[in-house]
């Protein structure tokens, strides 16, 4: 089977998702994302990744994003369609593009224009991961027990692997104790 990915709201092939070359999220980076674990099918910590995306859209002033039931249904629907129990999940979420008229390329904030939502999920061997951490050669150098992508222990949403290569751990007490 293929991967599905969703951008702007449109389930596509992930050969062909794309957005405008004009979108802020591409020319400045004007964006937040967040990356969840899928495990056993089921994302983790979705509430806590949705608060701390929603915090980071609220802090970059962007809005008109979908709200988090939306990006919920959205979520679900990106595991069904890519049949994925353990894997990651993506969710990004930008300025958006002007649109097809001419535009200035400059900082400032255009008016009118709707943030682009894409949403992609890979698998992941989650065993693979934490032999690699064990050993040294995680992605940054981190050990086995580690806080997601280096986020700060303060962060609501915690990950890590346990050095026997079970599925990661979704609290800060679990991650902890392995």
């Amino acid at each position: 089977m293929s991967r599905v990915a969703y951008v702007n709201g449109l389930y596509l092939p992930y050969a062909h998702a794309a957005v405008h070359v004009d979108d802020r999220a591409v020319q400045f980076a004007d964006a937040a994302y967040e990356v969840i674990a899928v495990i056993g099918g089921r994302i983790a910590d979705l509430d806590p990744h949705l608060d701390r995306l929603d915090r980071s859209l609220s802090e970059l002033r962007i809005a008109g994003h979908p709200r988090r039931a939306a990006l919920t249904v959205i979520a679900r629907e990106m595991l069904r369609r890519n049949r994925l129990q353990y894997g990651l999940l993506y969710i990004q979420v930008g300025r958006g593009a002007p649109g097809l008229r001419h535009s200035p390329r400059d900082s400032a904030f255009p008016k009118d224009v709707r943030p682009s939502v894409i949403m992609t999920c890979r698998p992941l061997d989650f065993s693979r991961v934490a032999a690699r951490a064990a050993s040294g050669h995680g992605a940054s150098g981190s050990s086995a027990s580690c806080s997601g992508s280096r986020r700060q222990a303060s962060s609501p949403a915690w990950c890590c692997i346990s050095p026997t290569g079970s599925p990661p751990a979704t609290t800060r007490e679990s991650c902890r104790a392995s």
